[in-house]
């Protein structure tokens, strides 16, 4: 069957429609030889990795009841959106109040790698499991650090930004490590279309000590279609097999309403109901 890769588009809540489709798999026992997630993707992807079921479902449903998640409040107290240190650090922690299972997740033979955007270069960064350790995700940090909405992550001198600057669907990435095949979950309609960033003269003016991350965002839309082409490319020819969104019920990646973020869920579950024996036919597998 060759190298099987899995790729996590980001989009922050918009990814409890992945989520969904993570928790399907490992009830299938359904898995890869190497996965590449962006952002909250990649944060997914650990959960995956991991075993732990239902996990990223709690981050989209129960822990919205945290004040110190995400929001205005954060963005005010923090000068971040998301509260990067108290969602990939206070709650997942050994004993935090969602911990993460970081032993399986080391123990898991599938390869990881997460997609950051070096501030300084305006490159692509990607980041492995050597970068995790017990209690300290900083690298979770870095790939879901988003421009201007939250505070970019230093590490060892290195300073990073949010994944999804330079590299939202890592397709070209999976093939260059040699993946025959690829699952891809998009966190986007398939007919959703991303348009030039809005207000470049202000993102400039807040990035202006990142010239080449906000040079990055003015062409991110051209670099993220052409990689979203490439995996219909791919879907044509036999070698992905895409899960996006049958229906969108209005989540953004802000979006705080757990009925909503429910119903998104929901629809990752269908979907994958739908359309599974097409996947096991895919992957050559029956189970």
């Amino acid at each position: 069957m060759g190298k099987v890769g899995l790729i996590m588009e980001g989009g922050g809540m918009r990814c409890a429609y992945g989520a969904a489709l993570l928790d399907k798999f490992l009830d299938d026992g359904i898995s890869f030889n190497y996965a590449i997630g962006v952002s909250a993707g990649a944060g997914c992807l650990v959960s995956y990795l991991g075993g732990q079921r239902d996990r990223n479902f709690r981050f989209y449903s129960i822990h919205l009841n945290d004040p110190d998640y995400f929001g205005a409040r954060c963005f005010l107290r923090n000068g971040s959106f998301f509260n990067l240190s108290h969602i990939y650090h206070d709650m997942i922690i050994h004993d935090g109040v969602d911990p993460l299972n970081y032993r399986n997740i080391m123990d898991n033979p599938c390869e990881l790698e997460m997609v950051t955007t070096n501030a300084h270069h305006g490159t692509a960064e990607y980041l492995t499991k050597d970068d995790l350790a017990q209690d300290d995700y900083w690298a979770l940090m870095a790939s879901c650090a988003i421009p201007i909405v939250c505070k970019p992550t230093s590490h060892n001198g290195r300073i990073y930004y949010d994944g999804g600057v330079v590299d939202s669907i890592p397709v070209a990435r999976a093939l260059f490590k040699g993946c025959d095949k690829l699952v891809v979950l998009l966190s986007k309609s398939r007919d959703y279309k991303m348009t030039s960033q809005k207000y470049p003269l202000l993102y400039h003016m807040l990035l202006h000590r990142y010239p080449l991350v906000a040079k990055a965002l003015d062409k991110r839309h051209l670099v993220y279609e052409a990689s979203r082409s490439k995996c219909f490319e791919l879907e044509k020819k036999g070698q992905a097999f895409l899960f996006t969104p049958s229906h969108d019920p209005g989540v953004t990646p802000y979006t705080k309403n757990a009925t909503l973020l429910k119903e998104f869920y929901e629809i990752g579950l269908q979907d994958y109901d739908n359309r599974k024996e097409m996947l096991l036919q895919f992957l050559n597998t029956s189970l």
